[in-house]
Parts: C-alpha cells; sequence; structure tokens
C-alpha cells in the first residue's frame, strides 16, 4: 500500500490498538502488516509505536491500560 501524503479533515490518520497482551498483539500485525513496534517509556504511560517503513501507524497501550483494564 502506498504512503498517504495528504488527507481530508475528520479522516483517520492513525489507530489506537486496545489489547490486554501486547506480545500477542505485535506478532499478529507484524506478520500479517509488516509492522514493527518500539515500547514507549513509563513517563509516557509506556504508550507504544508502532510503525511500518519508518512511519508512524498506530499506537498501544502501555502500563496505564494494564491498571484500567485490570479494574474494569
Amino acid at each position: 500500500m502506498p504512503a498517504k501524503t495528504s488527507g481530508q479533515p475528520g479522516e483517520p490518520t492513525c489507530i489506537d490498538l486496545a489489547t490486554a497482551d501486547m506480545d500477542a498483539s505485535v506478532a499478529f500485525y507484524g506478520s500479517l502488516f509488516g509492522w514493527t513496534m518500539e515500547r514507549g517509556d513509563e513517563e509516557f504511560g509506556g504508550y507504544s509505536n508502532f510503525s511500518k517503513d519508518g512511519r508512524l501507524v498506530g499506537l498501544g497501550p502501555g502500563s496505564m491500560f494494564g491498571l484500567l483494564h485490570a479494574n474494569g
């Protein structure tokens, strides 16, 4: 798929992945789309960046998601 270079107002440009199993999600999306993941610092809630060919394509939950998920 070609990289987007422009967009329309309101058009989604990035996804926010909600998952309780980050390792399984990394393996799944890595094999499906060729995404790589860089884990974020705890200073920013541990959010992780998913990239494809050096371009950001999505975000994954950090440590705060685990706390929220565990507490309902």
